[in-house]
C-alpha cells in the first residue's frame, strides 16, 4: 500500500531496468499505507546482492527522514532480486519531496502529489486501494483514478480528504 504507493515508494534504485509496483491506501484523516514490491532484474549480472541491498537501504533511510515508518523484507536475494517494503505517514507529516514523489499541501484537506519514476529509466505502476473511508484521487482533469499503470513525473494527482 503506498507509495500510498506514493506515495511513496522505491523508485531509484541506482540500478538499471528497476521495477516497481505500489499499493497506496489513503484515509480521509490523511493516514497512508503502502506496500512496494521493487525488482531488479539485473538481466546482464552486474550487481551483485550487497549492492542491491545498499541501494534499498539507502531508500529506506530516505523515507526515514521525511518521517515514514517503513520496513523491508526479503522476497528474493537472487536474480531477479525483489524487496518488499511497507510503510505507514500522515499526509500532513511526510509533505515534501524526495525520490519518490513530490507532495504539496493545498489546504488542509487538499494536496497534490506528482509521482516520480525511477531516474534510472526503470518503470513504477501504482494502485490506490479503495475503501469506504478513501480519499478521493484524482488526475489534473478531475476524473478520479485507482491505477496509473506507468507513474510519470508529468502528471500530478489530487488528493482531498473528506
Amino acid at each position: 500500500m503506498i507509495a500510498a504507493r506514493t506515495l511513496l515508494l522505491l523508485s531509484t534504485l541506482l540500478l538499471g531496468g528497476c521495477l516497481r509496483e505500489d499499493l497506496i491506501a489513503i484515509s480521509n484523516d490523511g493516514a497512508v499505507t503502502f506496500e512496494s514490491i521493487v525488482t531488479e532484474p539485473d538481466e546482464a549480472k552486474r550487481i551483485e546482492p550487497a549492492v542491491f541491498e545498499k541501494a534499498v537501504a539507502n531508500l529506506l533511510t530516505e523515507l526515514q527522514q521525511h518521517k515514514w515508518k517503513v520496513q523491508q523484507t526479503w522476497v528474493s536475494k537472487t536474480r531477479p532480486y525483489q524487496a518488499k517494503v511497507t510503510g505507514s505517514g500522515k499526509l500532513s507529516e511526510v509533505v515534501g519531496a524526495t525520490v519518490f514523489y513530490n507532495l504539496r499541501r493545498l489546504s488542509s484537506t487538499t494536496y497534490q502529489v506528482t509521482l516520480l519514476p525511477p531516474s534510472n529509466g526503470g518503470s513504477a505502476r501504482a494502485a490506490f486501494k479503495p475503501a469506504k473511508d478513501s480519499a478521493v484521487i484524482s488526475d489534473a482533469a478531475g476524473k478520479p483514478i485507482s491505477d496509473i499503470d506507468n507513474v510519470s513525473a508529468a502528471e500530478t494527482y489530487t488528493i482531498v480528504l473528506k
